[in-house]
């Protein structure tokens, strides 16, 4: 596989992932009872957003391509993180629908990992740790709401 490809892989890996986080955090956001854990919820699905944006860029900037190609091998591939989400929801858990979040965010963690460890052009590699600084960040408060969840 030459390097264009592996960038494209990289990349439609990663947006899918990201859209799949945005829906994640979208209907998290929807489910949760108190306002500043759904505005949390919200603001982690725009960045989710963004994310997926910037990269779809850079993919159409590095490959001439008009999108991320959604045949990739990723394009079909389900964010695992998000699947029981509207079983907790069902639940009426707040803990529950964080707990998926946490899963969501620990699934989105191990993929960057996992891609960062593949031979990228240095600009692409500066971007994806960039979002993957933030992917941590959300991850850790994910957690710590979680936790008060348990606490209460």
């Amino acid at each position: 596989m030459d390097q264009n490809s592996i960038v494209r892989a990289s990349l439609g890996e990663l947006v899918m992932l990201c859209s799949n986080a945005y829906d994640g955090f979208q209907a998290a956001a929807k489910y949760v009872q108190a306002v500043e854990v759904k505005i949390l919820l919200s603001q982690f699905a725009s960045q989710s957003a963004l994310f997926a944006d910037e990269l779809q860029a850079v993919s159409r900037r590095r490959t001439e391509a008009s999108a991320v190609s959604e045949s990739e091998p990723t394009g079909a591939m389900l964010h695992r993180g998000w699947i029981n989400l509207d079983a907790a929801a069902a639940s009426g858990s707040s803990y529950e629908i964080l707990a998926e979040c946490d899963r969501g965010e620990e699934s989105m963690l191990a993929t960057y990992k996992r891609v960062l460890l593949r031979e990228l052009p240095e600009d692409i590699r500066q971007i994806l740790e960039t979002q993957l600084t933030a992917v941590r960040a959300t991850h850790e408060c994910i957690k710590a709401l979680r936790d008060a969840e348990l606490a209460q």
